[in-house]
């Protein structure tokens, strides 16, 4: 499994990932949080101990998870149940409560219902019953009831115990029931009966409720400390109910049996599984919380406790105070050593007052004691007030102190091992009088809970309490400091870096390093060595009766006694000289540490040297440099190419790094900080977006739950609605019969009086046609014609009255004649007329048929046109609707809603641009105001720090002109005047010292005084009185002890400097990041804005576009609306028109019906009257011809008669033409009198029917009018009801489309919801922000947002490997290269984001030109410093050369020459080359950019070059450490020995013979023992070496004086000779040598054998 916790953890506290990985590695290795925060700093970017701290605790808490889900994926493995999804879940987890869940199916259980259940086989009844499909549950049950299941319930009771653990195993399940602990858990408590006297302290809590996230920490601890003593039972419950609705919600689906049965699985998970389980890990979650806040009081009580000023290094008196047992007194010193101890018994029931008090005075007499410490226990105020009454030689200070934990101290194995002879009560006095002396150096000796830091420090958890506690007193130890030099072990424990074994270590060696004295015995007959740790003391070897013993038992035990140790017995001189010389590393020579003289192996040049003088081996020119070399500086100078390996090992490196910030491209384009700036675009563009899709989460819950909210509404307003709507039909409905009903009766009448007219024109048609006019014309002429009738008649017979026989003859005749013609006529008539009324009758049947033909033609189209009618009325309501629909869509936008919307969101946007940009502009400035305060206060604080330096500075500068005063009086004093004086002269201080100038005289080395034989009080023969001289002489010692004292002083100040520099740089670094986490909130907030303000121009743009989109959409609607209302008015025209046409066809055709049927009757009714015709016809002519032959007949009677009147003479021709006219007359009225009963038919109808015409005209007109009104009135109030009912039904229309769109966006948002793609658990959010957007379009935008996202993402992955392919694993900026999940690179992106905000790359040019000038300007300074004894080692070789010419004994060696060449080392040869280039730019090196592109570009491509250079030759020589002076330069020599010339090597293996080659290098390395001594006696003078000489037989004669002289010239000693005992009691005298005011060997006696 690869872990990346860096990457975590930075992401958890806000740290980059760099800085935390560096840290993690720190960590790892052992260091300490103090350590790491204080000298590491360069390493974590200046994080502080919190931050550290936070570090450490989250990686011990990510690594705890790592081995949890290590042995998680085994078990689960061993189980054979690991799937690569469930492997990868888990790996990629790091939610302990997701693991746990994850791993609860799998976790090895206990005997459950379940286990017992599935054991019976009812696991796939289980399955059946949670599918919840099954419609006959009883028939599946039957199927499972055998074996061990005796009936239905016990199946359905073991399935619900299955699914029961399937809802507690469900990880959504949990997470429900846990997120209702988080939101509504409630703690209660409730005392247990019968408890209620034993836990009366709890009486608070005994009836207790409190909300769990608002309960403090102290309440709880309160809380769960009564339930672990079993006082109250305390219990966490969430909102039951709610919680049951949302598991039920999810896991019970419809309402059948299975789903009963799963709702009760559901109830019993929750109260037996999951209310319990969940309710366990929300205690332990408080709990933790609770133990979290207690530890963090507790250690900030600790830390002022163990801050608490200390009284410093004072003796003190402590006091445990008493009343029975008395009060324990111990003396402490200065440092707390326990010098006395001691009890007094002042109080009760000893009540020793007076004698306890003079105890007390005495001991601040003894031991000169400053303070008194009493601890706060029993007895303390009384002891506080004794002790304050008592009356001392001196002024004592009385203090109080705590003595919390002091009785822990007392006991513990620390105390035992400090005090192992004293007891438990003199610990406690010590550890209360040390608490004064120093709180923290005592208090960390005792374990951090028994100090008393707080309230229930017992009942938090005990392993972070512990590990809080340390970690402070770890801080506050680092952070004070410590004397390591006073410190104890247990103290400097906690200093960083020091374990228990090292500081124990330390505290050894400080012991152990001091005056030691070393004893020289005799062992096995040979020298062996002792050493003492105490300086020399006399009375350890001889008596008071100045009388020695060698005995070592006796000295043994005189040693012991002074208080000093002895070490054990050193065998060998060649041990002895490893000791002596610092050779000590071997573990047998460890415990001699303390006794090296020196710690550098160059000091045993004068014993090699010596040693090398008479052996026979190679002259070597190195040894002989490097003799030369040591004996000119007690230090030899040394570059530590070990520092410089470490320093320039990473430039090459740190240089091309850092110019790919700076080289620009061809096109004069940076390409890395293009990329960066495309990384840091697409970063905030990401975070942007994901900001974006945070507030769409929570867009969408509010959305939901309005929409869930507003979906019930829509249920129950549609269903008003939809009432409505029928309410509206019924009204249209009843309108429209009533509309019927009145138009049926109008139209009746309408009918009947179109009847009435169409009768009229019948009549009087038919009354045209028979030419009324005329018919009554002549009727009316009745009356004129009788009358006319009459006269005629009169004057006929007055003519005819003279011949009335002949006319009465005629006359009879004629009537005789008219007579038959009238009966013929009559039975003529009878017959036309019976012909007549039988033609009445078959055409009164026609006219019936042909009336009922046409009546059934007219019923029947007149319901068809009365459907045409209907059609066409609706068809044009329907037109007026259109048209009106029409209207409105013209005057109405459809998406005017939308377009407002866009406008609305139009002018917000912008008014959001404003305000941004104004927030942008303000964020700024603030930005720029914290700069320039986070400025002013760093430079406030670096001047007051820096004044405060200065101060100290200046008073060490005087301080060291004090100090280096005394060191020239201190150095001066060996030998010195006042030396001599000391030992010659005493009381010289009361004379010469009073006047004598201590510079000048005392301490001058040069005035070789001498004991005169004149008066002591003489001066040069001036006697002089020098009584009334007051003068305080120094001296060695009072002037080494003030030497130390202002050492001492002078370190205090450099601590202080030390102290105010740590201070200021603490306080300016505090500064910078309280200023630097709000800019860089501010700047992270700003960006933000940026970016949000950037997506301002394409937000309108696209607001705009859809706007447009929507006006497009609302003009193409409107034309597509308008465009369909024509069309569908056109149809609904063409569908009238149609109506129209149909009618009218309707019409024609039943016209023409009626007509056919009219026809059929004028057709049977003209062939009936044509068979009647004939027979009138042939009755007519057979009555014609019977007129015409009666007419013949009358005519022959009236010729015979004319023919007899005229016979007569009478004037027929006025007889005939009045007959005429009478005959005409009676002719016109037997017309008149036929048309009689016409005339009578036409006034009758004129009467009832034409006059009634107008009238009827009118009716007609009325009631058309009424019909038109009633279809008016129905219209109108058919169109509102409908219209009316159109809104109803829109609404409907529209609230159904409204819920269809909510459900349709719930069901989209559940999908949304379960793909895990676009909706992980951890996106999960309560948090909501009111939005007016649908579900449905909110999360096609979530879905447009997070595919982009996850485009953005790559790109956003591919521009970071971009740009970090120009960087390689170990790059400058810690830029990680290995980027595995989405945190990594988002991590980078930050870390990028505020290293190029900060101008990180300016601060690295900077640092990086910094620190590699400074390099160069080191090399050129310790090359310089290397370099500088060249002239010394010139002038010391030519020396060695001219004292061989002066002092040359030897004839056959003629020559020997030393000659100093330069250094061939090639990296010597580059340090000086460096050094000469930083010689040559000395005074621009200050201004030097090793990445300016300025006119500098060729001195800054050298210095680069150098360091490179040196970078190559360090890689290539790894293994060499160090450059030392014998490096600057070779050595050769030359030896002439009689005729041999050995030419200038560097190594000869002999010279000529055997002799002459010893004699040789004798010379050569006497010369260099002498340089050596010389150039080490210039501080103590010259001494005298001597050398033992065993090889000097191998010499001639000769040449063993000249060899002797040669060495002896030079105070080189050489001895040829032996002790013959090393028993100190075999040698009578034993003298003591000294030299003498000349550097003269002075022999004292100084012992005696008795």
């Amino acid at each position: 499994m690869v872990t990346s916790f860096h990457a975590q953890i930075s992401r958890i506290l806000n740290i980059p990932a760099g800085q935390v990985e560096r840290t993690i590695g720190l960590l790892g290795e052992g260091a300490t949080i103090p350590f790491i925060s204080r000298y590491r700093k360069e390493v974590t970017g200046g994080l502080d101990e919190v931050q550290i701290g936070n570090i450490k605790d989250q990686l011990d808490k990510l690594t705890e998870l790592k081995k949890r889900k290590e042995s998680i994926l085994s078990s689960i493995e061993e189980q054979g149940k690991l799937t690569p999804e469930l492997k990868k879940r888990i790996e990629d987890s790091w939610d302990s409560t997701e693991i746990e869940d994850l791993y609860l199916p799998y976790k090895p259980k206990r005997i459950t219902k379940a286990e017992i259940a599935r054991k019976k086989g009812l696991e796939p009844l289980a399955r059946i019953v949670m599918m919840q499909n099954e419609r006959d549950l009883p028939a599946r049950v039957a199927a499972f009831i055998k074996g061990e299941v005796k009936n239905a319930e016990e199946a359905l009771q073991g399935a619900r115990d299955i699914i029961a653990e399937w809802v507690n195993e469900n990880e959504e399940a949990r997470n429900v029931v846990r997120n209702s602990f988080s939101h509504t858990a409630v703690i209660t408590s409730k005392v247990i009966k019968g408890k209620e006297e034993e836990g009366a302290k709890y009486l608070d809590y005994f009836e207790f409720s409190e909300t769990l996230n608002r309960i403090s920490s102290h309440r709880l601890l309160a809380l769960r400390r009564g339930e672990t003593e079993g006082i109250l039972r305390v219990s966490i419950s969430p909102d039951t109910t709610g919680c049951l609705d949302r598991l039920k919600r999810r896991f019970v689906k419809g309402r059948g049996e299975t789903s009963d049965q799963v709702s009760i699985a559901v109830d019993d998970s929750f109260k037996r599984l999951l209310k319990p389980s969940i309710e366990t890990e929300f205690a332990n979650l408080s709990k933790a919380k609770a133990d979290e806040e207690a530890i963090r009081v507790f250690t900030e009580n600790l830390r002022q406790l163990l801050l608490a000023p200390p009284l410093g290094q004072k003796r003190v008196l402590g006091v445990d105070p008493g009343y029975r047992t008395g009060c324990k007194l111990v003396c402490l010193d200065a440092q707390g050593a326990l010098l006395h101890n001691e009890a007094i018994y002042p109080h009760p029931p000893q009540n020793e007052k007076s004698k306890a008090a003079a105890k007390v005075a005495q001991l601040v007499a003894t031991y000169a004691i400053d303070a008194i410490a009493i601890g706060n226990g029993t007895a303390s105020r009384e002891t506080e007030q004794f002790i304050t009454n008592i009356r001392y030689d001196r002024k004592v200070q009385v203090f109080v102190v705590s003595e919390n934990g002091a009785s822990i101290y007392s006991a513990s194995k620390i105390a035992r091992d400090e005090f192992p002879e004293y007891d438990v009560t003199v610990r406690g006095a010590v550890s209360i009088g040390r608490r004064l002396m120093d709180p923290l150096a005592e208090l960390v000796k005792i374990d951090p809970k028994s100090i008393g830091v707080g309230q229930y420090q017992h009942d938090v958890d005990q392993s972070k309490l512990k590990e809080s506690l340390d970690r402070v007193v770890e801080s506050c130890v680092n952070r004070v400091g410590v004397n390591v030099n006073t410190a104890s072990k247990y103290l400097l424990t906690y200093v960083s870096g020091l374990g228990p074994t090292l500081a124990e270590n330390v505290v050894t060696y400080i012991k152990e390093n001091g005056a030691y004295t070393v004893v020289v015995t005799k062992s096995m007959g040979r020298a062996a060595f002792r050493f003492i740790d105490a300086p020399y003391s006399k009375e350890w070897f001889v008596d008071g009766k100045n009388e020695v013993s060698a005995d070592w038992s006796v000295i043994r035990t005189r040693v012991s006694e002074s208080g000093a140790s002895v070490s054990s017995l050193v065998t060998g001189y060649d041990m002895f000289r490893d000791i002596i010389f610092g050779n000590n590393r071997k573990p047998d020579l460890l415990q001699f540490r303390k006794y090296a003289i020196v710690e550098s192996s160059r000091y045993q040049n004068i014993p090699r040297t010596i040693q090398n003088v008479f052996l026979n081996s190679k002259l070597d020119a190195d040894f002989i440099k490097d003799t030369i070399i040591q004996s000119m500086d007690d230090n030899e100078f040394v570059v530590d190419l070990s520092y410089y390996r470490n320093q320039i090992e990473t430039f090459e490196q740190e240089y091309s790094d850092v110019m790919l910030w700076i080289k620009q491209d061809k096109n004069g384009v940076i390409p890395v900080r293009k990329q960066a700036d495309t990384v840091i675009k697409n970063y905030r563009m990401l975070l942007f977006a994901e900001k974006q899709i945070k507030n769409g989460r929570q867009h969408l819950n509010y959305s939901e739950r309005v929409a869930r909210l507003k979906l019930p509404e829509l249920e129950e307003q549609l269903l008003q609605l939809k009432e409505e709507a029928e309410r509206f039909t019924r009204l249209l409905g009843e309108e429209k019969s009533k509309f019927d009903s009145e138009r049926d009766k109008l139209l009746k009448l309408s009918g009947s009086i179109e009847s009435d007219l169409k009768k009229i024109r019948e009549k009087r048609k038919y009354y045209e046609q028979e030419h009324i006019d005329e018919v009554i014309s002549r009727v009316n002429r009745e009356p004129a014609l009788k009358y006319e009738l009459e006269s005629l008649n009169k004057v006929y017979n007055e003519l005819t009255s003279t011949y009335r026989d002949v006319i009465s003859k005629y006359s009879l005749m004629e009537q005789s004649i008219d007579a038959d013609l009238a009966r013929f006529e009559n039975e003529i008539n009878k017959r036309v007329l019976c012909l007549e009324n039988e033609l009445g009758k078959r055409i009164a049947e026609l006219t019936k048929k042909t009336n009922g033909q046409t009546d059934e033609v007219r019923s029947v189209y007149e319901e068809k046109l009365k459907t045409l009618a209907d059609i066409k009325e609706q068809l044009l309501e329907e037109i007026s609707n259109l048209k009106q629909q029409k209207t409105r869509v013209e005057c109405t936008a459809h998406f005017k809603d939308e377009i407002r919307d866009c406008e609305e969101r139009l002018r917000n946007i912008s008014s959001e641009e404003k305000d941004t940009a104004v927030k942008v502009d303000r964020l700024k400035l603030e930005c720029d105001r914290l700069r320039q305060k986070s400025e002013a206060e760093t430079m406030a604080v670096e001047k007051e720090s820096d004044a405060k330096i200065d101060e100290v500075l200046r008073c060490r500068k005087q301080l060291d002109a004090e100090i280096e005063s005394l060191n020239v009086l201190i150095n001066s004093s060996k030998g010195s005047f006042c030396e001599w004086l000391d030992k010659n002269k005493p009381g010289w201080q009361e004379s010469i010292g009073k006047i004598a100038d201590e510079k000048l005289i005392l301490y001058n080395q040069n005035l070789s005084p001498e004991l005169s034989t004149d008066e002591g009080s003489s001066l040069y023969g001036v006697k002089i009185n020098l009584a009334e001289v007051q003068r305080e002489l120094r001296s060695p010692e009072q002037l080494k002890a003030e030497f130390k004292a202002k050492s001492s002083e002078r370190d205090e100040y450099t601590r202080k400097i030390s102290l105010l520099n740590e201070e200021k740089t603490k306080r300016t670094e505090e500064i910078k990041n309280k200023y630097r986490k709000q800019i860089s909130s501010i700047s992270a907030e700003r960006h933000l804005i940026e970016i949000q303000l950037q997506q301002y121009p394409l937000q309108i743009k696209n607001i705009k576009a859809e706007q447009a989109s929507w006006e497009r959409k609302e003009s193409e609607w409107k034309r597509n609306r308008l465009d369909e209302i024509e069309t569908l008015i056109g149809g609904k025209e063409k569908e009238r028109q149609k109506c129209c046409n149909n009618e009218e066809l309707l019409k024609q055709e039943r016209e023409k019906r009626i007509l056919q049927i009219y026809e059929e009757q004028r057709k049977a009714e003209k062939k009936e009257r044509s068979a009647v015709d004939i027979e009138k016809h042939a009755a007519h002519k057979e009555l014609s011809d019977r007129r015409m032959d009666a007419d013949n007949r009358k005519k022959e009677l009236r010729k015979l008669q004319n023919e007899e009147l005229n016979g007569k003479g009478a004037d027929t021709s006025v007889i005939n033409s009045y007959k005429s006219k009478i005959d005409t007359i009676k002719s016109e009225l037997d017309y008149i009198s036929q048309k009689q009963s016409f005339v009578w038919n036409y006034e009758k109808d004129k009467r009832e029917l034409f006059e009634h015409e107008p009238e009827l005209r009118d009716k007609k007109k009325n009631n058309e009018m009424h019909l038109d009104e009633l279809a008016e009135k129905y219209a109108l109030r058919k169109n509102k009801l409908t219209g009316q009912y159109e809104n109803v039904k829109n609404s409907i229309n529209e609230n159904s489309a409204e819920r269809d769109a909510i459900k349709n966006d719930l069901c989209v948002l559940e999908n949304f919801r379960k793909d895990e793609g676009f909706c992980p658990p951890e996106s999960y959010t309560p948090e909501e922000l009111p939005t007016n957007k649908p579900c449905g379009k909110i999360v096609e935008e979530l879905k447009s947002l997070i595919v982009s996202l996850g485009k953005d993402t790559e790109n956003f992955k591919k521009s970071i490997n971009l740009f970090n392919s120009n960087f390689t694993e170990r790059n400058t900026f810690s830029f990680p290269q290995s980027l595995s999940c989405d945190s990594d690179y988002m991590d980078f992106a930050s870390n990028l984001c505020e290293f190029v905000e900060n101008n990180k790359i300016t601060e690295y040019q900077n640092r990086i030109s910094e620190r590699y000038v400074n390099i160069i300007r080191r090399i050129s300074k310790e090359t310089g410093e290397l370099t500088q004894s060249e002239s010394l080692i010139n002038k010391t070789i030519k020396d060695i050369n001219d004292d061989f010419i002066k002092r040359n004994f030897a004839g056959v060696i003629r020559s020997i020459e030393l000659r100093p060449l330069q250094s061939n080392d090639k990296l010597m040869q580059l340090l000086i080359e460096i050094k000469n280039f930083n010689d040559e730019n000395t005074f621009n090196m200050g201004e030097m950019d090793l990445f300016s592109q300025n006119s500098r570009e060729n001195v800054n491509l050298k210095a680069v070059k150098y360091l490179n250079a040196f970078s190559k030759l360090l890689k290539d020589e790894p293994s060499r450490k160090n450059l030392v002076v014998s490096d600057t330069f070779n050595l050769k020599f030359r030896i002439i020995e009689n005729d041999n010339d050995t030419g200038w090597v560097e190594k000869i293996a002999n010279v000529g013979s055997d002799g002459t080659d010893i004699l040789v290098k004798a010379m050569v390395n006497i010369m260099l023992i002498n340089v050596f001594k010389e150039k080490v006696s210039r501080k103590f003078g010259d001494f005298k070496v001597h050398c033992m000489m065993d090889e000097i037989g191998k010499l001639h004669p000769n040449n063993v004086k000249g060899i002797l002289e040669f060495a002896n010239c030079r105070n080189i000693l050489l001895i040829n000779s032996s002790p013959t005992t090393y028993n100190v009691e075999d040698y009578k005298y034993t003298y003591l040598l000294s030299k003498d005011a000349k550097s003269n060997t002075r022999v004292v006696p100084l012992l005696t054998r008795k």
